[in-house]
């Protein structure tokens, strides 16, 4: 079942059924906790990207992350759990065998079908018997979100179900946009910003600089418990 009623689906047409292909290429696959690190660190402000994870094992606290678009390489990181979502499984054998030792799941899902949002949250509601959300979120998929679509009203529909399984407990949310998203960016931080239990930041690169496949615009939400359920919509 799409997210997406039959109106918005006919009109999205082509560009979403050529996104479907499994076999298409990201151009950059089973990325490093260091590539998001660099990826993020305009966002990040000198942080570590799995600091929120690292805060919640300091305090003997459980702590899962989600690649959500990836394969969970950059899932490296002291947890009590994780979990990957991408169209197809291409992980080596020997990162399966890491994985399932160190707890990380794997769903093979299409982010615009609800039956995948519906897995992730029997994921991480199954594992996570505390907050029942993933303390930190990643999305880098580079070529990938540009496949998707452009247009900015399924943007806002997948940045909704990745905030519901966010968690309210300073759960951290990182993610690259379309660049069609950029003219919305700085007015709708303002917003965010401005509602109480959301902290909002977000980069839009240089595309001179050299890896090109890297200079999409980056978002990074923080969310606190007096966050609300529904994000602010864009003006």
């Amino acid at each position: 079942m799409s997210l997406f009623g039959s109106e918005i689906r006919e009109r999205l047409g082509k560009e979403v059924e050529d996104k479907m292909d499994t076999g298409q290429d990201w151009f950059v696959t089973h990325s490093s906790r260091a590539d998001y690190q660099k990826a993020f660190d305009n966002v990040l402000h000198g942080r570590l990207i799995h600091d929120s994870i690292l805060a919640r094992t300091m305090r003997s606290q459980q702590a899962f992350a989600m690649d959500l678009m990836g394969y969970g390489t950059a899932l490296d990181m002291p947890m009590t759990g994780g979990l990957a979502v991408s169209l197809s499984d291409k992980r080596l054998v020997t990162q399966q065998q890491r994985d399932s030792q160190k707890n990380i799941g794997h769903i093979s899902g299409d982010v615009l079908k609800s039956t995948t949002w519906v897995e992730i949250e029997e994921w991480i509601k199954k594992n996570n018997t505390q907050d029942q959300g993933f303390h930190l979120i990643m999305c880098r998929p580079i070529r990938g979100i540009r496949h998707l679509t452009d247009r900015p009203e399924v943007h806002s529909v997948l940045l909704q179900r990745a905030w519901n399984v966010l968690s309210p407990d300073r759960g951290v949310l990182l993610t690259q946009t379309h660049t069609a998203d950029s003219p919305y960016l700085p007015q709708w931080i303002d917003i965010l910003n401005a509602t109480p239990g959301i902290h909002a930041d977000f980069h839009i690169p240089d595309h001179n600089q050299e890896e090109i496949y890297d200079t999409l615009p980056t978002l990074k939400l923080t969310r606190l418990p007096d966050a609300p359920e529904k994000l602010p919509q864009r003006i």
